[in-house]
């Protein structure tokens, strides 16, 4: 029904399940069946849960930053208790005739020339092959 692609760390005593990737991860989900996760309630979660508390010896899952939807399904994650996301889990959405360079603004395209030469600074100087 679901891969919850999740990592097990450790905080004052605690047990926490989180998705891989953390806080480095512009958002994170779990990958479901498409029927099962159009048609999840919340009693179907919570048997989840209680099996994965009952197998994982995890105290708390930390599940950030989760967009509601997903190709046009709701995330059933959405169904439990929770608090906003302060990243608001962007996605953009191209045209299918758009080119590839399209969508980036110009402040971001600056920004990963910058990024470019300094990365080509440090080939020339460590000579490393291209």
């Amino acid at each position: 029904m679901l891969v919850l692609p999740l990592t097990i760390g450790h905080s004052h005593g605690i047990r926490i399940a989180r998705f891989m990737g953390g806080k480095h991860a512009i958002f994170n989900m779990g990958l479901w069946h498409r029927d099962f996760a159009a048609d999840a309630t919340l009693a179907d979660l919570e048997t989840l849960l209680s099996g994965m508390r009952e197998r994982a010896a995890v105290d708390v899952l930390a599940l950030v930053q989760q967009p509601l939807r997903w190709r046009d399904v709701s995330n059933p994650m959405a169904l439990l208790e929770s608090q906003p996301s302060p990243n608001d889990c962007p996605v953009l959405t191209m045209a299918p005739a758009a080119s590839p360079a399209e969508p980036i603004s110009n402040s971001f395209r600056q920004r990963l020339k910058t990024k470019e030469r300094k990365l080509q600074k440090l080939s020339d100087r460590y000579h490393v092959a291209k």
